[in-house]
């Protein structure tokens, strides 16, 4: 009789539990500085977007302070943000109490003419 026995090969246990050949360590570091590579730039990315939105944020602040500043008497005047502030808030105030002296004269006019009619 005749038997034709078919070697297979097993792996020996020696082989398992070998570190990773030298390839397979390169391959793993290039994948791990890809991933790190990939890390640092969504940070650099994150970091330029807030830059940009600060960037805009302070923008728009410094237009707002230019318009307000050209809305205030003696506009000629170089004043911080916060000597525009104060200024506008007083220039508020006088404009307020200028219509309360107005709506004043409205009813004493309306008033006095009422006592003319009788």
């Amino acid at each position: 009789m005749m038997s034709s026995k078919k070697q297979m090969k097993v792996p020996s246990s020696s082989s398992s539990s070998k570190m990773p050949s030298y390839e397979y360590q390169q391959r793993y570091d290039k994948r791990d500085h890809y991933l790190q590579q990939m890390i640092i730039d969504n940070q650099r990315r994150a970091i330029e977007r807030r830059n940009e939105m600060a960037r805009l944020r302070r923008e728009n602040l410094a237009k707002g302070f230019a318009a307000l500043d050209a809305e205030l008497p003696e506009a000629n005047t170089r004043r911080t943000q916060v000597r525009v502030l104060n200024d506008a808030t007083e220039y508020v105030r006088v404009l307020k109490n200028q219509g309360e002296g107005e709506e004043g004269d409205a009813t004493m006019r309306d008033d006095d003419n009422d006592q003319d009619m009788q």
